[in-house]
């Protein structure tokens, strides 16, 4: 019973699980650049701090006008068709969720990798 109402609780506030997860990881990043920074940087902190909250609110506004109800269509349709890794494997809910959750932040850390590392983007 308990299974049945986290998991409705996920569905209903998945936008906010997500969005303390984000800023939680952040907040982690934020702090490790403090107090051991990979590299010296000719831009002060807190400009680059600036310039990168910047271009993130930029990026959700543009893309939560652009494809608002995306992401959940197209995990509809998944769940529909039965594509996806997790409609194949039989995992419990939880492991399931956190699996989800450090998938789509090694996808964001690979972009962000990208970015920085090929000149175009």
């Amino acid at each position: 019973m308990v299974v049945v109402h986290m998991e409705q609780f996920l569905v209903k506030h998945a936008s906010t699980v997500s969005t303390y997860e984000f800023f939680g990881i952040i907040a982690l990043a934020s702090v490790l650049e403090c107090v051991v920074p990979k590299e010296r940087s000719s831009v002060a902190l807190g400009l680059r701090w600036f310039g990168n909250i910047a271009i993130y609110i930029v990026d959700v506004i543009a893309s939560r006008l652009l494809f608002p109800f995306l992401g959940l269509g197209f995990a509809i349709l998944c769940a529909e068709k039965g594509w996806g890794l997790f409609n194949h494997l039989k995992l419990p809910w939880w492991l399931e969720f956190a699996l989800t959750l450090l998938l789509l932040n090694l996808a964001n850390y690979g972009l962000h990798y990208l970015f920085h590392h090929v000149t175009p983007l």
